[in-house]
């Protein structure tokens, strides 16, 4: 007997390997023209900026309206509003040689997007060498 019920995923099943390509570029298409003047994105993690609270309400207005006209609903509970600084990607300020060697190194994919990356990580690697020889004294 066939069943009429329709049954959807609320996330990706394991195994597909173009699981977040495919989602990158569902976010990259919702939210095409608000960025980067007003917000930025990685997979799910949304971030919306602005200079004054007005423009910060619009702002979430836009990205909410995009969002549900896309059926792409929030987690709650893993959103921050108005708030002044956030870790952006989980990644705060490394304590350590090590730890700036794995920050370093999961940068090296953001190189091609932004204006003068390159100097930037010179500057790190610079200072990390410079961390180094002062450890090894």
């Amino acid at each position: 007997m066939a069943t009429t019920d329709v049954y959807e995923y609320f996330s990706f099943p394991y195994g597909l390997i173009n699981g977040p390509a495919t989602f990158q570029k569902l976010m990259h298409s919702v939210l095409r023209g608000l960025t980067p003047t007003q917000c930025m994105f990685y997979f799910d993690d949304v971030i919306i900026f602005s200079k004054d609270m007005k423009q910060h309400v619009e702002c979430l207005r836009s990205v909410f309206n995009r969002l549900e006209k896309a059926n792409l609903c929030l987690s709650l509970d893993k959103c921050h509003f108005s708030v002044s600084e956030c870790y952006y990607l989980g990644h705060p300020s490394p304590r350590n040689v090590k730890e700036l060697q794995c920050f370093i190194d999961s940068c090296t994919y953001y190189c091609r997007f932004i204006k003068l990356c390159y100097h930037c990580s010179t500057t790190d690697q610079f200072t990390l060498k410079r961390h180094q020889i002062c450890e090894d004294r």
